[in-house]
């Protein structure tokens, strides 16, 4: 069994930044580390930064992995850089994302496809099928744009 953690709960992991916060989980006796996005590991998907990372989680034994984020099409408001990422394209800044994590060996992905925040919940535009119960209220919407991704 490995046990890692999560860059969010790694205390001053956004202050120590991806490579030295690699040297922390190493000092922890963690076995690696987990970024929701690799937004978290290079804010311009920085290809150069992201192989730095990678080849440092080598270099350490520590296994690295990634994700894409919140693939609700109702919650990219509250993910400006994802947006920013695609020139203003949300779909152009999952791929971007997408590519630069499979570039750096990183192709199992996290997704959260809901929202934890009632008031965007209750304000996206559902059909009344899609409204079953709290928390799946955007599945349908989420389903639709993962299968928007594929090629």
């Amino acid at each position: 069994m490995k046990l890692g953690i999560d860059n969010i709960k790694l205390p001053e992991s956004k202050k120590r930044g991806p490579l030295a916060s690699l040297d922390h989980v190493k000092e922890l006796g963690l076995s690696g580390i987990f970024f929701s996005t690799a937004l978290d590991m290079s804010p311009t998907l920085d290809m150069g930064e992201l192989r730095d990372i990678r080849a440092k989680a080598d270099e350490l034994g520590l296994y690295l992995e990634s994700g894409v984020g919140k693939i609700n099409p109702y919650c990219s408001a509250e993910e400006p850089a994802l947006r920013a990422a695609g020139d203003g394209d949300i779909i152009g800044g999952f791929t971007r994302m997408i590519e630069a994590s499979a570039a750096i060996g990183c192709f199992e992905l996290w997704v959260a496809p809901e929202t934890s925040n009632r008031s965007i919940a209750a304000d996206s535009p559902t059909t009344a099928s899609e409204q079953t119960s709290p928390g799946k209220t955007n599945s349908p919407a989420s389903r639709r744009f993962c299968r928007s991704l594929r090629r």
